[in-house]
């Protein structure tokens, strides 16, 4: 996933570059006991800032400077001080892109409104913390993926065998770095445990940071569950754990043989990992072998077809954007591997250049059971000839045509599927 995001034009990258230098270098400065960790705090706090500034949540990340401070009567100080700076500086920031480039977010279809969306967390607390769990438990395991290895638009993920690999690997680190990893001296035996703990702690409150934010900010007033966070988000909260590894003291001829071995088997999964990401790439953008389902045929129906409309309802369009006359429509429908499924999308407007690119969706097949519809997702795009007016959620319906699943309504078609839409302006 770190690879595909320096890809990008994208600021996750930068961000998770500057989470593993800062904590390499907390790392390195607790871990020898000729340095002076206090010293390299401002290059340690500088990193943590530009992080937040990126995404405002992982300021409470900032709680590893702890691990720093020597000096325990300012311990505490230090760190609430290096927080306050990167709240002001984050803070500024926002401003400052509010006022020069803030795209306005706009689904439409999609009530969001951040002001109703305090005041029922606010009213309807238990709800909310519900409305977490069921987060979590529904979308925990598509985070992993996607932080592990779900590159490309997320429709292109490593093979299983490759996650199961991948977090084999992190223990294995995380229990060698426990044997082998030295307490700075300057530790008593209740700030050993305690500063680890903390640091745990910001993790997990910055987790639940993420959580909310994307609740107020991306998700419809009042829905069940968060919707728009991606397993990209969880890497720096993997990277700042670093620190909390508690350490063990072990023989110094064990410690040996764990300080030769690991480092080995960690390179034969970089090369591994190398290669698997290789082959991957080519076979999704190059080869398109047969054990990836083509793309949706899409066509557009007449307005006299929507009394032909199925009554049977399944899957779910989740985002409807319009602009400057380009629709595009994302969710997932019914579909199986059969290259011969289709969407029909219904609509008395005249759309132009219409394609429809199937993406993966191991939420649907997590929460369903289903492994037939890993590529049931799919991406709509296509354009509105300028005298048609403004499309609107409510000015289509979506169709799914399957072999194997039948003819059903995409759920989250609009006022079209019923008849009673009005005739374009």
């Amino acid at each position: 996933m770190v690879l595909s995001l320096y890809s990008a034009v994208n600021q996750d990258a930068m961000v998770i570059a500057l989470s593993a230098f800062g904590i390499g270098l907390i790392s390195f400065l607790t871990g020898d006991e000729g340095k002076s960790p206090s010293k390299k705090l401002p290059a340690v706090s500088a990193a943590l800032i530009l992080v937040a500034m990126a995404r405002p949540p992982y300021l409470l990340l900032t709680a590893a400077v702890l691990s720093l401070v020597k000096n325990k009567s300012i311990r505490f100080i230090a760190c609430a001080a290096v927080m306050a700076l990167t709240a002001i500086a984050s803070i500024i920031w926002v401003i400052y892109l509010k006022k020069s480039v803030w795209i306005p977010f706009f689904v439409p279809g999609m009530h969001v409104s951040i002001g109703e969306q305090i005041s029922f967390i606010v009213h309807n607390p238990l709800q909310f913390i519900k409305v977490i769990l069921n987060t979590i438990i529904h979308q925990g395991n598509i985070y992993l993926h996607q932080g592990i290895g779900d590159i490309g638009w997320l429709d292109t993920p490593m093979p299983d065998w490759y996650f199961c690999l991948t977090l084999y690997m992190a223990v294995i680190a995380a229990v060698a770095d426990i044997f082998s990893g030295t307490t700075p001296s300057y530790r008593n035996k209740i700030e050993s445990i305690g500063i680890p703990l903390a640091v745990c702690a910001s993790v997990v409150l910055t987790f639940l940071a993420i959580l909310t934010t994307q609740y107020l900010n991306y998700t419809p007033v009042g829905a069940d569950e968060v919707i728009g966070v991606q397993g990209r988000y969880m890497i720096p909260l993997a990277i700042f754990l670093a620190v909390a590894v508690p350490h063990v003291s072990i023989p110094n001829r064990v410690r040996d043989v764990v300080g030769a071995t690991i480092p080995l088997a960690l390179f034969a999964w970089a090369i591994v990992t190398a290669s698997v990401l290789s082959w991957t790439i080519i076979d999704r953008y190059y080869l398109e072998t047969a054990s990836r389902p083509p793309d949706f045929h899409i066509h557009i129906a007449a307005s006299s077809d929507f009394a032909s409309v199925p009554r049977k309802v399944g899957g779910h369009i989740d985002n409807v954007t319009v602009q400057d006359n380009h629709i595009a429509i994302t969710g997932w429908a019914l579909r199986s591997g059969s290259g011969n499924s289709e969407l029909v999308l219904v609509t008395r407007y005249q759309l132009q250049d219409l394609e429809a690119r199937k993406m993966s969706r191991i939420d649907v097949v997590n929460v369903l059971k289903d492994q037939k519809l890993q590529w049931s997702g799919f991406h709509v795009t296509g354009t509105i000839a300028p005298e048609e007016g403004n499309l609107t959620a409510d000015d289509f319906c979506l169709v799914s045509k399957d072999p194997e699943y039948g003819d059903t309504l995409v759920d989250g078609s609009g006022a079209a599927c019923r008849g009673d839409m009005a005739s374009p302006r």
